[in-house]
């Protein structure tokens, strides 16, 4: 874990950065990332390490694994911004469970900066189910892909992709287990999907991918010419 007194430093040298002007509108143009905070906040960073294009399984190969050939994927292409380690999880749990919500801006910022985006016609946030958007308050991916979307300008696709089963906390379960929790947990119902061809799922943390692959695979069964990518913030090793 990072030591509390180099967070403290840090975070109070996001300040001016993260408030924006007095007078300067909330469309303002996403900047870049001061010099000063790189020393501090990147070096405790570990950027993931692009392997398999449809998983992101790490790798020396940007070929398609093993895994991804032998088994049905419904995602086609994920990127990854960070390993999932100490820092990644104290910013992402500070952003989601603290409502420290400057995360956003700082997370949006490295995405833009390192995530590819090549013909995409609109951006889906992974919905969270209502009960648990009223406990926290605000969808953190749906947070970000507000962000994106401003940026790439893309549409961000805001309603007819519902998470209609609440499901528990999945922290401790394996893959086999998550897909179980998962099934029927989404339905998909807005009439523009039919004329795009590649729409970017926007997630917080990949840890065994079937979030998303269940949220692609219900896409791709309403709108079978849809190809389906993946962003994630963090992807666990």
């Amino acid at each position: 874990m990072m030591q509390s007194n180099k967070n403290h430093s840090w975070i109070q040298r996001l300040e001016n950065w993260l408030l924006p002007p007095v007078g300067q509108g909330s469309h303002a143009l996403l900047s870049s990332i001061p010099a000063d905070l790189d020393d501090v906040l990147l070096a405790e960073l570990d950027f993931w390490q692009q392997g398999c294009p449809r998983c992101a399984a790490p790798g020396t190969s940007s070929h398609v694994c093993g895994d991804c050939l032998a088994h049905p994927h419904f995602v086609d292409h994920t990127q990854a911004l960070l390993v999932f380690n100490d820092a990644a999880k104290q910013m992402i749990h500070g952003l989601k469970y603290q409502g420290e919500l400057f995360w956003v801006r700082v997370l949006a910022e490295l995405m833009v900066q390192r995530i590819t985006a090549e013909q995409v016609d609109a951006l889906i946030a992974v919905p969270l189910h209502p009960n648990r958007l009223v406990e926290r308050g605000f969808n953190q991916a749906y947070e970000l892909a507000k962000r994106l979307s401003k940026h790439y300008g893309v549409p961000l696709i805001d309603s007819g992709v519902v998470r209609q089963v609440d499901t528990p906390h999945q922290t401790l379960l394996d893959k086999q287990q998550r897909q179980r929790n998962l099934k029927a947990a989404f339905s998909v119902d807005n009439a523009v999907l039919a004329s795009m061809q590649k729409v970017v799922l926007i997630d917080d943390v990949m840890t065994t991918g079937a979030t998303l692959e269940q949220l692609a695979k219900m896409l791709k069964q309403a709108y079978p010419q849809l190809q389906v990518e993946a962003w994630v913030v963090a992807k666990a090793v």
